[in-house]
């Protein structure tokens, strides 16, 4: 509809011209007008065209920035996938040894090296935050106990070496550390920094949840 009302108001605006008029003043441009309705119209084509110019040019830099981000892992060869058994109509005994099972099952299959779980995606804004209290033995102070809110994440064994995350110190997740009383932490170098600036992170205790972890 656009492109019929677009092209009929030239071929209307040209039906009323008096032609014979027109070839005798030769190239007379006296009733040539700057503000007309076609000129408008064009200046709004060019105007708008150049917005979206303008607008494509800023999202495609917004891309290049955003997949230049350096994550700390290669996220090339790496799939996630979201699975909740329970939502599918498992019981909680049922979704646990599920899991259990998953990662084993899932590296017998052709081209996969690794598998670990996590309760969320990697840099996922809505994972869990905790309060998180620690407490500095090596400060002289007697009220040595600080306390913040810290993001909290789920994962299972291997996720380090599954995600290529490096390690700067310690270990990752073991077996052993999924059952049983183990309790055990890792914690990026931003909070190790934060909760221990004179001291190294590794065997030291945090209070997590009610219970202390190390």
């Amino acid at each position: 509809v656009t492109g019929v009302l677009f092209g009929l108001a030239p071929a209307l605006a040209a039906t009323r011209s008096d032609i014979a008029s027109a070839l005798k003043s030769g190239g007379d441009t006296r009733g040539f007008r700057w503000f007309s309705t076609r000129n408008l119209l064009v200046l709004q084509q060019v105007a708008g065209s150049l917005a979206l110019l303008l607008m494509t040019g800023f999202i495609i830099l917004g891309f290049q920035r955003s997949a230049n981000v350096d994550l700390g892992f290669d996220t090339s060869n790496l799939y996630s996938m979201s699975l909740d058994p329970v939502r599918d109509g498992y019981s909680a005994e049922q979704a646990r040894e599920f899991f259990e099972k998953l990662p084993a099952k899932v590296e017998q299959m052709d081209g996969v090296v690794a598998v670990s779980l996590t309760q969320s995606a990697p840099l996922n804004l809505f994972g869990g935050q905790s309060i998180v209290a620690t407490k500095q033995d090596f400060l002289e102070e007697a009220a040595g106990l600080r306390v913040r809110p810290t993001k909290i994440e789920h994962v299972g064994k291997g996720y380090f070496e599954t995600i290529g995350i490096p390690l700067v110190a310690g270990r990752g997740f073991r077996t052993s550390d999924e059952r049983g009383e183990a309790r055990v932490v890792v914690v990026n170098e931003n909070m190790a920094r934060n909760f221990w600036p004179n001291a190294a992170a590794v065997g030291q205790t945090v209070d997590l949840e009610g219970k202390r972890y190390e």
